[in-house]
């Protein structure tokens, strides 16, 4: 979290309201313990910063290698959701922003998988905005695990931590088991198996 804030602060030294709310939504999603909360406020009000690349030895030095992988995408998508919330923000154009393509390159990801984690976030977004139906669903989800294997990112890097359109695994699960399978809201029955599926992944990397 504290490298999604670094990414939040390194154009104006600033953290506006949608950062803060993104950040903090984020810290909610994963379930960070209240000390690691009271650590995460005083990061984000105190003067001093840690260097994303400090950040990132200190967290791969916790996990095994196999899960490094999927931290590398999954940190990625996490701060380009953020950047994907920013008013007036194409995330597409990444290559224009220095910490983000500073940030691809120590986590050794190519320009078609950081494209790759964009097209994921535009996925999500789709199907929770635009009220898809299970066929379109099915469709878009076939194409996006396409290009998954073809960039070579595995679809679960996609989920495994909180940045699926503002929503957790589990906050799917529980939110759109309530709603009867489809039918009620508009949302598609599909997204609830998709909930199910988030957190046994989510359970098996853990």
């Amino acid at each position: 979290v504290q490298l999604i804030c670094n990414f939040a602060l390194q154009d104006d030294q600033e953290i506006d309201a949608i950062e803060y709310r993104g950040i903090i939504s984020l810290a909610a999603r994963i379930e960070l313990p209240a000390d690691a909360q009271r650590e995460l406020n005083s990061y984000l009000i105190g003067d001093q910063r840690i260097e994303s690349n400090e950040l990132l030895k200190t967290l791969f030095a916790q996990v095994n290698e196999a899960t490094q992988d999927i931290l590398h995408k999954s940190i990625m998508k996490d701060v380009l959701s953020l950047d994907n919330q920013k008013e007036g923000t194409d995330v597409t154009q990444w290559r224009q922003d220095r910490y983000l393509s500073s940030l691809a390159e120590a986590l050794d990801l190519s320009a078609d998988q950081i494209d790759f984690l964009i097209d994921g976030i535009q996925h999500d977004q789709n199907i929770l905005g635009q009220r898809l139906n299970d066929t379109q669903i099915k469709k878009q989800t076939k194409d996006l695990a396409a290009k998954a294997a073809a960039v070579g990112i595995p679809m679960a890097a996609l989920y495994f931590s909180g940045s699926v359109v503002g929503v957790g695994a589990t906050g799917i699960t529980s939110g759109l088991a309530a709603l009867g399978f489809g039918g009620i809201l508009g949302f598609s029955g599909m997204v609830t198996g998709v909930g199910v599926l988030l957190v046994a992944g989510t359970l098996t990397y853990k």
